[in-house]
């Protein structure tokens, strides 16, 4: 059996601007059909750039590593996030 694995990180970083990165993909086709050891290499990869994201002092607003299926699934433990972007304020009532 096929599996393809795709780590996927996003951050907003201190003014807000919004950086995705390019997805990883990592497909079992590359190691002899070997789902699992595709699965742990998709996993070291995204566990790499969690750690660097949780050692960032850079004051990112929000940082973001996701690990999924080709199909859209992510792995149990992801998405892993730091931060969270500001709610927005509430609309002020109309004056009467």
């Amino acid at each position: 059996m096929r599996q393809i694995f795709i780590v996927y990180s996003t951050t907003v970083d201190s003014t807000g601007k919004l950086t995705i990165s390019t997805p990883q993909p990592f497909d079992s086709n590359h190691y002899n059909n070997d789902v699992d050891k595709a699965q742990r290499k998709a996993d070291a990869a995204a566990s790499t750039i969690w750690a660097e994201m949780c050692n960032s002092d850079t004051g990112r607003k929000l940082q973001v590593v996701d690990l999924k299926t080709a199909d859209g699934a992510s792995l149990t433990g992801y998405p892993k996030t730091l931060g969270t972007l500001a709610e927005p304020e509430p609309e002020p009532e109309p004056a009467e």
